[in-house]
């Protein structure tokens, strides 16, 4: 089962600013699940690789991996899948045989997601691998010596008192026959624009205006961040990893409906201790936040901090909410943020203000 284990992929929960392209890629899994329509699949976010998909929303007994993998330049060559990294147990290729080795008869498929080339064609074990994968073909018996090349790399990481005969031999043939290579269409510099526009399109059916799509956007952008960069150092509980580390199709539903809530409880800046020219400059800037975000989907130094700040808020409020008067809330806010320091230009500190209030009011609709 993936609840009874210590997660294993911790990495991208302590560098997440390294792994925005990871976090793209994972948004557009949802987007594919949301349109087939399918209730049944469950995306876990770093949790004992990448991302892992179940096929059920029951048993959780039919798991695809994904590692995803990028580099600025170049091609990932059969030296750069095999090599172990100084500080890391095992290379790329050792990471994916150690998923069909820790979960048998649940791990189904691992897919190593690139955003550039394989170089197979430079080396043949590599080009005879993918296109038995491809072909469904026994790679032992149509290339005998690529077969036992890959397998004496794989061994090499794995020893007998790690993993004996019997069961590597098991593990290994269903790895050479289950490891899949897909180059992804999202560019490393302008992936983000992408799947806002994949999104954009997406909604389009729904009839919903543009500041909304672009608040469910970021919305769901925020909640697959904060699924990834959750971690455990123990083995938690079945409940607790479905609340902290898995998303689904529900999701556009849920903050949807938030987001309708949030509108309707707007008005609820008339009764904090602010005038009303504070109250409209306060809205004007909110505005032009949205605004900016709609027209600016990948200057991601500016969504980064925005994401931090509202980070902020969600502790605040979760630790605080039921001490929190709303006459106290302006100074509230001036406390909260007196030791931080704006970085991007177009970050203004009524925006921050604003969201500081919008993020009270979204708790005020949960409670």
């Amino acid at each position: 089962m993936i609840f009874n284990k210590v997660a294993r992929e911790q990495s991208g929960s302590d560098s997440y600013n390294r792994y925005e392209f990871q976090t793209s890629y994972t948004f557009n899994k949802l987007l594919t699940i949301y349109k087939e329509e399918n209730k049944e699949k469950t995306i876990f976010c770093e949790l004992h690789d990448d991302l892992i998909i179940s096929n059920d929303s029951i048993q959780f007994n039919e798991v695809n991996f994904f590692q995803v993998k990028t580099r600025d330049s170049g091609t990932f060559t059969y030296n750069r899948l095999f090599k172990v990294e100084p500080g890391k147990k095992h290379s790329f290729m050792g990471y994916v045989f150690y998923n069909f080795l820790n979960f048998p008869n649940i791990c189904k498929k691992c897919y190593f997601i690139t955003n550039q080339e394989i170089n197979s064609e430079l080396n043949s074990e590599l080009n005879d691998w993918i296109k038995s994968v491809h072909y469904k073909t026994d790679l032992k018996v149509t290339h005998p010596t690529s077969y036992n090349n890959i397998k004496s790399s794989i061994r090499n990481e794995f020893p007998l008192s790690m993993c004996p005969d019997n069961l590597f031999e098991q593990t290994f043939n269903i790895f050479i026959k289950n490891t899949y290579f897909e180059l992804t269409d999202l560019d490393l510099k302008n992936h983000r624009k992408i799947v806002h526009s994949n999104f954009v399109q997406m909604m389009e059916f729904k009839n919903l205006q543009l500041d909304t799509v672009q608040h469910l956007h970021e919305a769901i952008r925020r909640e697959i961040v904060e699924k990834a960069t959750t971690k455990f150092d123990y083995i938690a509980s079945r409940e607790t990893i479905l609340n902290k580390k898995s998303i689904s199709y529900e999701i556009f539903d849920k903050i949807q409906s938030s987001l309708i809530k949030k509108n309707e409880v707007s008005e609820l800046f008339s009764h904090l201790p602010l005038n009303i020219i504070d109250i409209k400059i306060i809205k004007k800037a909110l505005k032009q936040h949205n605004d900016y975000m709609i027209l600016n989907p990948d200057d991601i130094e500016y969504f980064e901090e925005i994401e931090e700040y509202l980070g902020i808020y969600e502790t605040y409020f979760t630790e605080h909410f039921f001490n929190i008067s709303s006459t106290s809330l302006p100074s509230d806010f001036n406390n909260l943020v007196s030791s931080y320091t704006i970085q991007h230009q177009n970050i203004k500190l009524k925006i921050l203000e604003g969201l500081f209030y919008e993020k009270y009011f979204e708790k005020i609709s949960e409670y």
